[in-house]
């Protein structure tokens, strides 16, 4: 009975482990010749999700995404993050930060990230 018990739980703890891997193809975000790399290792471990390299293993897409906005007195920093699995449901995050100078710098951008992805950690589901 025991053995059963332990091979159950090998069992599904495997079955989760495999509905939650995450392929993240682009990691950085290049903005007036700056690199902004991101790290969603302390993100994916939050949301018991294990990152794949290879996009037909993976369960999910996680895409992340800036651009400048334009409004009438200010420039904002936005920020559109997006996790995608693979039955086509969607999740869909975004943030903006007003830029303080005319155009949008680099660390603009890292406060827009910064926000969107605290977001995420504070709404998205774990993966069960």
């Amino acid at each position: 009975m025991n053995g059963l018990l332990i091979v159950l739980i090998i069992l599904s703890s495997a079955m989760t482990q495999a509905s939650c891997k995450v392929f993240i193809p682009v990691k950085e975000f290049l903005h007036a010749g700056y690199t902004i790399y991101f790290d969603f290792e302390t993100i994916l471990k939050n949301k018991n999700m294990e990152e794949t390299n290879e996009e037909l293993k993976a369960d999910h897409t996680l895409l992340a995404n800036g651009f400048e906005l334009e409004e009438r007195y200010f420039n904002y920093a936005a920020t559109n993050l997006t996790i995608n699995d693979m039955y086509g449901k969607s999740h869909e995050y975004q943030e903006r930060v007003r830029c303080l100078t005319q155009l949008c710098g680099v660390s603009d951008f890292s406060k827009s990230f910064n926000k969107v992805f605290r977001k995420l950690l504070k709404i998205h589901p774990p993966c069960k």
